[in-house]
């Protein structure tokens, strides 16, 4: 799935902690650091050591702040816009932070449950499916999600077509054995929560218009990803 993918997930992951009504805790606080590695949400714990260097190279840096350029950096060199970076984050301490796996979404939301988490968050409908633009990077591992394969044949890239596959969902197929979508021509899979965009009238518009529109998508992508990654 290459190195840009995996970094993306850990700066997602660390962010998607932020919750307004627990009172504006988590987010991108290096927050992923006080889970145990068997609490950790699975797969997490072979990506942070790949940033460990920078943290002994640059040990005043916080992690957060490692891995929130990190993921700028990923962004631009996966074919995508620049992405404005700032630092300043501040790792929370075990006293400032009690780590809920629970804020983390699950492949068998509904687009209901997906906006509950992200605008608990502060995002906006058009902010979260320009955040979704991700889901097209990288691919499903069953040990990992309980999924299998890619959402996209260019899943080493960001792009607009997790949006275009999903606008062509009538040639997914769903298996009932590996509780996913699936398209045999184009070798791609969707999860249950994936899907479910299209049956939401708010996100199955913001599906539609970046599909339509790369360049639409990428001018909302950025101010909504510099968003997630200065939650907390």
């Amino acid at each position: 799935g290459g190195l840009g993918p995996k970094l993306l997930r850990l700066a997602h992951a660390d962010a998607i902690s932020y919750s307004i009504r627990s009172g504006r805790t988590g987010g991108m606080r290096g927050t992923l650091k006080l889970y145990s590695n068997s609490s950790l949400p699975p797969g997490l714990s072979a990506i942070m050591p790949f940033l460990e260097d920078y943290k002994i190279l640059h040990p005043k840096a916080s992690y957060a702040d490692i891995w929130a350029y990190a993921a700028s950096v990923a962004i631009s060199e996966s074919r995508g816009p620049a992405v404005p970076y700032r630092c300043g984050r501040k790792d929370l301490n075990a006293t400032q932070f009690t780590p809920a796996p629970s804020l983390q979404p699950q492949g068998t939301w509904n687009a209901s449950q997906i906006r509950a988490r992200y605008s608990d968050m502060g995002l906006t409908d058009n902010e979260t499916m320009a955040i979704f633009a991700m889901r097209g990077m990288g691919r499903m591992h069953p040990d990992v999600s309980g999924y299998d394969g890619r959402t996209t044949p260019f899943s080493l890239f960001i792009t607009n077509a997790y949006f275009i596959q999903l606008t062509r969902m009538t040639t997914f197929v769903y298996s009932s054995s590996a509780k996913q979508w699936v398209n045999s021509a184009s070798k791609t899979a969707m999860m249950p929560s994936d899907m479910s965009l299209m049956n939401d009238t708010s996100f199955q518009g913001a599906v539609q218009r970046y599909a339509a529109n790369a360049t639409l998508m990428f001018t909302d992508f950025v101010p909504a990803f510099v968003k997630l990654l200065e939650l907390g």
